[in-house]
């Protein structure tokens, strides 16, 4: 399933009947999942693989991969950092890490592509608001408030601006007990 943003036609392709993301009529891909028994996803590249937990934050499920290059006497090869919608297990309608062209079309990515080597767990840290749009590495803080960091496996850090699907907090400030 593919998810646009900025589209010409459906906002979702790939699944019969369905062409939005949300909706209360008929043809929305949340509604058309909330009757499964859930979700997974089929890693694209032939030989690549998790090898780490995933992390759940607003909404947005977070795991890196890694595709071994295919010659068996070299240990090198790369890596993907994918970012879930929770509920459907495809990309969110809103950019989480990133958009890219397609025609007149701006799809939403599910995955962004890491430096070389076997990338580690992603960490995150969660901190004030800041300029950085989502999917790129800036030091100016980022727009969804949250950063996540990814040891990649030729030694480096790659830090990325995040912006989880949902909102990170419950927007309860306090409680008292009757």
């Amino acid at each position: 399933v593919v998810v646009c943003k900025v589209c010409s036609g459906s906002q979702v392709t790939g699944l019969a009947g369905v062409t939005q993301f949300l909706g209360s009529t008929g043809g929305s891909l949340v509604g058309a999942m909330s009757s499964k028994d859930g979700w997974f996803t089929t890693l694209p590249t032939s030989g690549e693989r998790n090898l780490s937990e995933a992390r759940v934050l607003g909404g947005s499920v977070f795991f890196t991969t890694f595709i071994p290059a295919d010659d068996i006497c070299v240990s090198t090869g790369g890596g993907n950092l994918y970012a879930l919608y929770y509920q459907t297990g495809t990309a969110y309608k809103d950019s989480v890490v990133g958009t890219a062209p397609s025609g007149s079309d701006t799809i939403v990515n599910r995955s962004i592509t890491l430096d070389f080597g076997l990338p580690s767990q992603m960490a995150v840290q969660v901190g004030a608001q800041g300029t950085g749009a989502d999917g790129t590495s800036s030091n100016g803080g980022s727009i969804g408030r949250v950063k996540g960091f990814i040891q990649l496996g030729s030694g480096g850090l790659s830090s990325l601006n995040i912006k989880p699907a949902l909102s990170l907090w419950s927007r309860m400030l306090s409680w008292r007990d009757l």
